[in-house]
């Protein structure tokens, strides 16, 4: 019934919404389940994509229709550059709590495979295809929400910012409430644990790593730009103050 109060914290997203068993012990999503009160119902999954978010999650209100208007949504959007797919699997039936259902492709996974057929690649606008994938996918799950009556917030996890130019992008981006995407086109969450802009950091935290960079084993070849701890609570802060303020809850 409308009108209910929340009792679940639906979290769907990428790696950044999962925990990290040695680095990271929590993630944004449960940081704020914490602070606003409902039970976290985690659905991240890591290195997969957005196609997988939305199937995910109309599956799960669909198949959980008696709890959607006690459920708040909470959408951490992966990166345009991954394209999911379902792999051959015996018995699976939920999209949503089956992470080895999927497999994730890349963009340049694809090209590859293009070139290997012979295709003509010359003429692809791949940055403006990939901020339209965005953008549906956005439109995609907020009428989804808004139809069913189920309250949200959205946030960009990874960045998908692609330049481009296109007077579609100005009216596909009118038609994205604001109000229920925390930093649209001006922030992610891994620009707020690796590039640090000053006006989105408090400042006792400007010089303090956000990331798990140094965190992993010494022999490391790489940098692990994933939230540490520190990165998942202060972004949860941000998002409870905006979900607060815009009266989403």
């Amino acid at each position: 019934m409308v009108g209910e109060p929340i009792k679940n914290l639906y979290i769907c997203g990428c790696s950044f919404l999962t925990d990290n068993k040695t680095l990271s012990k929590t993630h944004a999503g449960k940081e704020l389940a914490k602070r606003l009160g409902p039970r976290p119902l985690d659905y991240g999954a890591g290195g997969r994509g957005n196609d997988r978010i939305i199937a995910a999650t109309k599956q799960f209100f669909y198949v959980n229709r008696h709890i959607k208007h006690k459920t708040f949504a909470l959408i951490g959007w992966s990166s345009s550059l991954r394209k999911d797919c379902l792999l051959k699997r015996r018995n699976a039936t939920r999209l949503y709590d089956d992470n080895k259902y999927w497999k994730s492709l890349r963009y340049t996974d694809m090209s590859r495979l293009a070139i290997q057929e012979y295709r003509n690649l010359s003429k692809m606008d791949v940055p403006n295809t990939l901020r339209l994938h965005h953008l549906m996918n956005i439109l995609n799950l907020q009428d989804f929400f808004k139809v069913n009556g189920i309250k949200y917030c959205m946030y960009d996890a990874l960045d998908n910012r692609w330049k481009g130019k296109g007077e579609w992008r100005n009216h596909f981006e009118l038609e994205i409430d604001k109000s229920r995407f925390f930093g649209f086109n001006t922030l992610s969450h891994f620009d707020f644990v690796n590039k640090k802009a000053r006006e989105h950091v408090p400042e006792e935290y400007r010089d303090t790593s956000l990331n798990c960079d140094g965190l992993q084993k010494p022999k490391a070849s790489y940098k692990d730009e994933h939230p540490n701890s520190l990165g998942h609570e202060l972004w949860a802060d941000k998002l409870q103050n905006f979900i607060k303020e815009n009266n989403l809850l």
